[in-house]
């Protein structure tokens, strides 16, 4: 984006030399911030802080801070949060974490107390294995990559906060399809009350019958509820885990997405719910050159590409 008559391009270099002959050895991160000079800090070895405090115009102010965290060893951005004013007062914090490529907005009453997860970043990831999405997703668990939900800190949301069940969910969104695995103490598929995770993928103004809303059920069915209705295809690993693949449905241009997932033990009333937030989650695309899913050991893992260095730079004097 271009820089505002308040902003300027801003790029952050990885230095080195001395006797007053510094080089830039690494491209850190390029983009618009506010004028002024940012607040560095070093977290510890190889690693540092940078804070830029965005200003209102006319009492000087801050309104909104952006935090990056860096790693110089190898060079790359490691965490990305901001910070700015919520309603009552309190401060909401949007993070990105790039070495697990995952992302949550939480609010806190005040800058040192615990933050409140308000909803889950759902990352649009690629899993560098054809294999996988031809079959081999049955055998294989989703480890890492895409959202995983407790409703532990951090982790969605379970409702009531006092009926933690130990299920846990996982979702991954990838450009062909979304993989969905649920652990249970046990799946109810009949009754007046069964389990099933109710999904949606929508957008900022989205026009009647472009969102996706539907019911994906323990035992494969799904009901649709708005939209189009993927097709499912489900195995069941083991009586607590079931890993299903939803074709169909695309993320394509989808900016938010929503899981909910209703957990009864008796087939008559609602144990639990676990969510992902009390509000949809920003769909977050993640570049295959900059992070991809591989299989290993059984489960998927995170890999970040490797950056290539760019060629030493004299500073011009």
């Amino acid at each position: 984006s271009a820089p505002t008559p308040d902003s300027r391009a801003r790029a952050t270099w990885l230095l080195e030399g001395g006797h007053g002959a510094l080089h830039r050895v690494q491209l850190l991160s390029e983009r618009c911030a506010p004028a002024g000079i940012p607040t560095t800090a070093v977290l510890g070895p190889h690693r540092i802080r940078q804070i830029e405090a965005e200003t209102t115009s006319d009492s000087g102010a801050p309104v909104e801070s952006t935090v990056f965290d860096f790693a110089l060893d190898p060079p790359r951005l490691r965490r990305r949060s901001r910070v700015s004013p919520f309603d009552a007062g309190e401060l909401r914090e949007d993070t990105w974490d790039f070495e697990a490529e995952r992302g949550a907005v939480c609010t806190r009453p005040s800058p040192d107390a615990p933050c409140s997860t308000t909803a889950l970043a759902f990352p649009v990831l690629t899993v560098a294995d054809e294999a996988f999405g031809d079959g081999s997703w049955r055998v294989v668990s989703l480890g890492e990559c895409g959202v995983y939900i407790d409703g532990s800190p951090g982790n969605g949301v379970v409702e009531p906060a006092q009926e933690a069940t130990g299920t846990v969910l996982r979702a991954l969104l990838t450009d062909g399809a979304m993989y969905v695995e649920i652990s249970d103490d046990a799946f109810v598929i009949t009754g007046k009350v069964v389990d099933r995770l109710n999904v949606t993928l929508t957008s900022g103004g989205a026009l009647p019958g472009e969102a996706h809303r539907w019911q994906l059920f323990v035992d494969g069915r799904v009901k649709s509820i708005e939209g189009l209705a993927p097709h499912a295809e489900m195995v069941s690993v083991n009586p607590t885990l079931r890993r299903f693949k939803l074709t169909g449905a695309p993320v394509a241009w989808r900016e938010f997405a929503d899981l909910s997932y209703i957990d009864t033990a008796d087939g008559l009333t609602e144990r639990a719910v676990l969510r992902s937030g009390t509000v949809a989650g920003e769909i977050h695309r993640v570049p295959a050159d900059e992070a991809v899913c591989v299989p290993e050991g059984g489960s998927l893992r995170v890999r970040r590409k490797a950056v290539p260095a760019a060629p030493t730079l004299p500073l011009a004097p």
